[in-house]
């Protein structure tokens, strides 16, 4: 992307970033100024204003499709649940029938006030995108952010799940959703990484990517599993365990993106956003033709 923030791809890991880097002051007013449905409307808190329509179509998520899943790892009954960026609250209610105890964070007071009304047994915090484990205690069974993506929107993963895995339980679980950028479905009107869709975020990620994150802070990988939702991107949950940090694999145990192929993959996405019927062979061909046009017209020292 043109401008003063790219989305580029680490050359070592295949990490993809927002760069130069968001502080949190910047962070925290795109939040307020970008995250809403109409640019001509005052701005707002977020893009979820309390309606009636945003809480059924999340009841529909989550009684359709994300409690099914959860449920194949844990039974919520009796459980300290914890699920960050709640939104509506529709995960929260969903796993409360169930009998867990649940708590939840998310960043805007006037959408926590509005949750609390409806459950005013749950526990919720209000917490910056930056810092979102910060007002919560530990003890937790499982810690989930399902309802929507997360870890991309942070300044640092790594530190959102050492969090996370401080305040479970030994053994307790771990659930993420997040959007692969490399599965894309061939009728995605634009590519995601473009301006407007790529800035909010601090990291676009690959389901490679996330098991790598989450590996580094300790957990052990139980499953990855496509979720279906209305959405032009895939969704996939990860669920992990809680180990022992003195079993932490070495970092080169984990398998991180290649650089270069994830590059090649994601122009190819590009380019068949833009002109529909390009093929990935023809891809892969011009791109070592511009690696070997590069490398001849490299001044020798």
């Amino acid at each position: 992307m043109t401008g003063a923030r790219r989305t580029v791809i680490c050359q070592r890991c295949g990490l993809v970033f927002t760069n130069p880097r968001w502080d949190p002051a910047e962070i925290a007013r795109l939040y307020v100024e970008e995250f809403r449905r109409d640019p001509a409307a005052p701005v707002r808190e977020d893009f979820f204003d309390g309606s009636i329509r945003e809480l059924e179509l999340e009841r529909d998520l989550a009684h359709g499709t994300l409690l099914p899943m959860m449920t194949r790892s844990v039974d919520p009954k009796g459980k300290r649940w914890l699920e960050l960026r709640f939104r509506t609250g529709a995960v929260l209610e969903a796993l409360q029938g169930r009998g867990a105890e649940v708590h939840g964070v998310d960043l805007y007071e006037r959408g926590v006030a509005w949750v609390h009304n409806r459950l005013p047994a749950a526990t919720l915090h209000v917490a910056p995108v930056h810092d979102l484990l910060g007002p919560v205690g530990g003890g937790f069974d499982v810690i989930s952010m399902t309802t929507i993506h997360v870890t991309a929107h942070v300044p640092s993963p790594t530190r959102l799940l050492s969090d996370a895995f401080d305040r479970l339980v030994p053994g307790g679980l771990l659930m993420l959703a997040e959007k692969d950028i490399t599965r894309m479905p061939p009728h995605v009107p634009q590519f995601p990484l473009s301006e407007g869709a790529g800035l909010v975020h601090y990291h676009h990620l690959t389901e490679k990517s996330l098991r790598a994150f989450v590996q580094k802070v300790g957990f052990e990988i139980v499953s990855t599993e496509d979720i279906r939702r209305q959405s032009v991107l895939r969704y996939f949950m990860l669920v992990a365990r809680k180990g022992d940090r003195r079993d932490r694999p070495e970092p080169a145990s984990i398998r991180a993106e290649d650089a270069e192929a994830l590059y090649r993959r994601v122009w190819f996405l590009f380019l068949r956003s833009r002109y529909r019927r390009v093929r990935y062979q023809v891809v892969v061909r011009a791109h070592r033709m511009l690696a070997r046009t590069r490398a001849a017209l490299k001044p020798v020292s």
